[in-house]
Parts: structure tokens; sequence; C-alpha cells
């Protein structure tokens, strides 16, 4: 029996990308390319494929999945449960989406 290959073994992909320091248009082009282009590559091989949350793209779309997986429905009840006002608060963190952050910084 043939088995699928990406299945046997776990690695790690980088895929480094640069720009002009504070050119926010060009990271921004860099980013969206690299996120939808080569990233969404990566997916079409591996859907069930994760990232390490402190070193993958904060724009990521579909980062409940992505970062937390099958855990996130639990986790997000811990939250709930522990943190009911939402003190302890990242982008990507669990119940983030339960906010809309205002301002420059976010705040």
């Amino acid at each position: 029996m043939v088995q699928n290959l990406m299945t046997l073994a776990d690695f790690s992909i980088a895929l480094p990308r640069t720009w002009d320091p504070l050119n926010q248009t060009q990271k921004e082009a860099v980013t969206t390319k690299l996120r939808n282009k080569a990233v969404q590559g990566l997916r079409d091989l591996s859907p069930d494929m994760g990232a390490y949350v402190s070193e993958a793209d904060p724009t990521e779309p579909d980062w409940q999945r992505t970062f937390y997986g099958e855990n996130y429905a639990r986790l997000l009840t811990l939250k709930k449960h522990w943190d009911p006002h939402g003190v302890f608060w990242n982008k990507n963190g669990v119940g983030s989406e339960l906010w809309e952050p205002r301002g420059a910084f976010g705040i």
C-alpha cells in the first residue's frame, strides 16, 4: 500500500522575503504575494498544514485552524471562562476575533 509521503514526516519550510525599510507599500505587496501565491501553493499540497503562531503571517486568513487546529473551539471555551473580559489579547490569539482593534496601534 502506498502512503502519502507528506504524512510520514514533519517538516518545516521558511519562505523569507525582504522589502525596503519603511516602505509600507512594498511590504504589503511582498506579503500579499507571499500569502496568496507561495503559501497557497503549500496549502494546495498539504491542506491540513499548520503554522507556528509566533513565526507565521499575522494576516493569515484562516488563522484559527492554521495556528490552533482542532483545538481552537476548546481553547476559545477556556478563554471565555478564564478571561471573560478579554484582558489578555493579541492579534491572532484565541478569542481575538471577538474584538475590533481601532487606531494606529490597534487600541
